[in-house]
């Protein structure tokens, strides 16, 4: 079964995207997973 989250890693991969930005957190962590196995370089942005 395909995940929803490398559905969209795929997609911004395909569409020259490569590169994200984002809070860390619970909620989502799945997505940056996949976008890290997808080869898109992650940013991490802290908060307080």
């Amino acid at each position: 079964m395909v995940k929803l989250t490398e559905v969209i890693a795929k997609f911004l991969k395909k569409n020259e995207i490569n590169s994200a930005f984002g809070l860390q957190g619970g909620a989502v962590v799945h997505i940056f997973d996949s976008l890290e196995e997808n080869n898109l370089n992650v940013t991490y942005c802290h908060h307080e």
